[in-house]
């Protein structure tokens, strides 16, 4: 089951990084949808005349969305096989690595988990700090916490430090790490959101989640199965921005 759930969740995660918040409802059936879709019938007509019937359907997915994704999806095969077989080697470690909780691959899962019940997510509020919470599970670490700077900008700093060092593909990646923060700050101290988000938050913590996963692939000589990460992954993200601020 739990492999099971991180295969749905990086399809999520693709999906996200490809249409952001534009196909909320995303190309998947949950679980708990037990009924392929639900009718409506009634018979209806003039009095003494004969009765028509009129029939209406509610589908669980977005019909144009899924068939979108799926094109896309079988289309990038070859284009992204080494992605797509980085990514699905999630659920096979969780099958058969028995140190799996222990390393990188678990950090892995956790943020897929938090990004798809985002995705998944109907207010918009929550659906925010679930966002930004996604992506901090990649880029904060035991190693980053001191009592004596609780109450300083440090974890700020880290934030949008080290997702401008791992996304690079992006434009405006600061000022969107910035925004994105303020805003699950002010929720999660229990302001109210005045006003939304100004691009598609979605699409950008899917995409900065996916090139994380990536970046980490490439950590030391096990990738995401590495062990004993929390002091040497921190400077290796970083490490990488300054690196990708130096090309031309």
């Amino acid at each position: 089951m739990r492999a099971k759930e991180a295969t749905i969740n990086i399809l999520q995660a693709l999906h996200g990084s490809t249409f952001g918040n534009a196909e909320s409802e995303g190309p998947f059936v949950k679980d708990s949808d037990r009924q392929p879709h639900y009718m409506t019938f009634f018979l209806a007509g003039i009095r003494g005349r004969e009765l028509t019937d009129s029939r209406s359907y509610h589908f669980n997915y977005n019909k144009k969305s899924s068939e979108k994704f799926w094109d896309l999806f079988e289309n990038s095969l070859s284009s992204e096989a080494k992605l797509h077989n980085l990514l699905f080697s999630v659920p096979d470690k969780i099958l058969n690595n028995a140190d799996f909780d222990k390393s990188l691959g678990a950090l892995i899962e956790r943020s897929l988990r938090w990004l798809a019940d985002a995705i998944n997510e109907q207010n918009n509020e929550t659906k925010i700090v679930k966002l930004a919470v996604a992506i901090e599970s990649l880029i904060n670490f035991k190693s980053d916490s001191k009592r004596s700077d609780i109450d300083s900008d440090r974890f700020k700093d880290t934030f949008i430090r080290r997702t401008i060092a791992i996304n690079t593909c992006q434009d405006n990646v600061e000022s969107k790490a910035i925004e994105l923060y303020n805003a699950r700050s002010s929720i999660a101290h229990g302001s109210p959101l005045k006003k939304g988000i100004s691009f598609d938050a979605v699409l950008f913590t899917a995409t900065t989640v996916i090139l994380a996963i990536q970046l980490f692939s490439t950590f030391k000589s096990k990738g995401i199965d590495e062990i004993g990460f929390d002091k040497a992954l921190p400077q290796y993200i970083e490490e990488f921005g300054q690196l990708s601020i130096q090309k031309p």
